[in-house]
């Protein structure tokens, strides 16, 4: 069976899958896109497409020391096409807003950033909204267990990092029919609300409470409060947890983060965040042990509202994946190649530079 069309439609086959005896097959996998993968087999292929398509924008513009491009235009358009989109077909097909997907839906919007889609800019974008919005409770407490809530996380920080300042090109329109602009996601939106309440949800040795299936040590990672600290400056308690967790010089910090986003000499300024804060060390032995995670989920919450129903056996995802030009996308960017991706079944997406570029 072709694997994109597969991925497409698994809980719909076309044909009858393989399967080993006593079972017979019934045209679809047993646990859906919970465990379904091209590259992986657990149900967060994102892992891997994340990780290429960083690899990619890190390298794509590179040149060798003579000033001859690292990737040949073949190349380019050989890993854009055959692995980069390609990799998002089975990503954009499962509309499911759970623990799992959100991060496959991040790595479809990374994509998309890369290579000039705005289509699965968009698809990663709703995703990231539905998770914040909805699966995320309306106070900002999780709706599953800390563990869950950080795995979660875990799955969509690096949406409102590379949306920063991200603006739809000029003449697109999402499925709502609207173009949006010059976004902050860190503000003014549940995901101010969720970091708010992950911090006020620890305990004094700094771990969460160990309720339902979450662990005893779970605790907010150096990589999120190196985000914490360089997104909210006015909230100087993050910084002094920053300290609190990697030390007084910060030495022990998140490196892959802390290299990109952390303000220089930033170590001088933790004392007046601590008298700010009231939060010295001896202020985070002696807090109560207490949380403010609430155990069900409200049913507003749970309602949610549906992107779409799947298309029809043998129909693809192109009303999703609309191609723009990367000009049109990231204007601010250098273009690379202006040569196009042959067709792609869910939208092909013009060959050029990345766009995801690590800048302040």
């Amino acid at each position: 069976m072709d694997p994109r069309v597969a991925s497409q439609f698994i809980n719909k086959l076309p044909e009858p899958e393989l399967c080993p005896p006593p079972n017979k097959p019934d045209r679809r996998l047993h646990t859906g896109y919970w465990t379904a993968g091209r590259a992986t087999g657990g149900g967060q292929e994102s892992w891997f497409v994340r990780r290429m398509v960083e690899a990619y924008d890190f390298t794509c513009e590179a040149k060798e020391a003579d000033g001859t491009p690292l990737y040949t235009d073949a190349e380019r358009r050989l890993i854009e096409r055959d692995l980069l989109l390609e990799g998002t077909v089975l990503l954009v097909s499962d509309k499911q807003i759970n623990n799992k997907s959100v991060g496959n839906r991040t790595a479809a919007a990374l994509v998309g950033l890369c290579v000039g889609h705005p289509g699965l800019v968009r698809f990663g974008w709703d995703g990231f909204q539905q998770t914040i919005d909805e699966w995320f409770l309306p106070d900002g407490t999780t709706s599953e267990s800390p563990a869950y809530a950080m795995m979660t996380l875990h799955n969509v920080w690096d949406m409102p990092q590379a949306l920063r300042g991200y603006t739809e090109p000029a003449g697109y329109r999402g499925p709502d029919g609207k173009r949006r602009v010059a976004v902050d996601l860190y503000h003014g939106t549940a995901y101010e609300r969720i970091w708010e309440n992950c911090f006020k949800g620890l305990q004094g040795d700094l771990t969460f409470p160990a309720y339902a299936d979450s662990y005893r040590d779970t605790r907010i990672g150096s990589n999120f409060l190196e985000l914490m600290a360089a997104n909210y400056p006015e909230r100087p308690e993050y910084l002094a947890l920053l300290k609190e967790t990697c030390g007084e010089d910060l030495a022990k910090g998140y490196a892959p983060l802390a290299l990109y986003y952390r303000e220089p000499g930033l170590e001088k300024k933790l004392d007046a965040a601590h008298r700010a804060a009231g939060l010295v060390r001896a202020g985070f032995a002696h807090r109560p042990h207490a949380h403010g995670h609430r155990w069900a989920r409200e049913s507003a919450a749970a309602q949610r509202e549906p992107l779409g129903e799947s298309p029809p056996s043998g129909q693809s995802q192109s009303h999703l994946l609309e191609k723009r030009p990367r000009a049109a996308l990231r204007p601010r960017l250098p273009l690379g190649s202006s040569a196009q991706t042959p067709g792609l079944a869910h939208g092909g997406a013009p060959h050029g530079a990345c766009s995801m570029k690590r800048t302040r």
